[in-house]
């Protein structure tokens, strides 16, 4: 079954199993995802089977908006989900995931809400996700940092040892 991993402020992952009900995810208690974070408004965006076994994601406008893998959307357009998917919802920010196992997640807390949307003016036309690539600026500023942080360490073991703080 389909699952949205969120990645709360603090750190913490909470797993969320998607049926095959719409599924509003804000901060609003009522909503069947219920998140608190800044930027995160009560109805901030759902997600809706598509039909076809696949699964779609709008942001409903009650926003300063929504990113799908770093991309502003536009209110009120459904977007594909594919796996991988990253949702920015204010400060948090979402995994979707296709009947994989994400071994690091707490366990799937199922919605088997019986809530139906109340959105039904939802637009219906789709447009493709945007594809999971990090760009190569994105990867290569990360592997200068790892370098670069290996590098200190080194330094600091170096010094520590030649100030017989350590042994190696």
């Amino acid at each position: 079954m389909p699952k949205l991993i969120i990645s709360h402020a603090d750190g913490s992952l909470t797993q969320y199993e998607i049926g095959n009900e719409a599924v509003i995810v804000g901060s609003d208690p009522s909503a069947q995802i219920s998140v608190q974070g800044t930027g995160v408004a009560p109805r901030h965006v759902q997600i809706t089977p598509d039909g076809n076994g696949g699964y779609l994601v709008c942001d409903l406008g009650e926003s300063d908006g929504t990113l799908i893998n770093r991309h502003p959307i536009e209110t009120q357009t459904h977007y594909q989900l594919v796996a991988q998917t990253r949702i920015q919802i204010g400060v948090l920010e979402a995994v979707f995931l296709e009947d994989e196992v994400q071994e690091e997640a707490p366990a799937a807390k199922s919605l088997t809400s019986t809530r139906s949307s109340t959105n039904s003016s939802a637009v219906t036309n789709s447009s493709p996700a945007f594809p999971l690539l990090k760009p190569k600026r994105e990867i290569l500023a990360s592997l200068a940092y790892l370098i670069g942080s290996l590098s200190l360490l080194v330094s600091l073991a170096l010094a520590a040892k030649t100030l017989g703080l350590i042994a190696l």
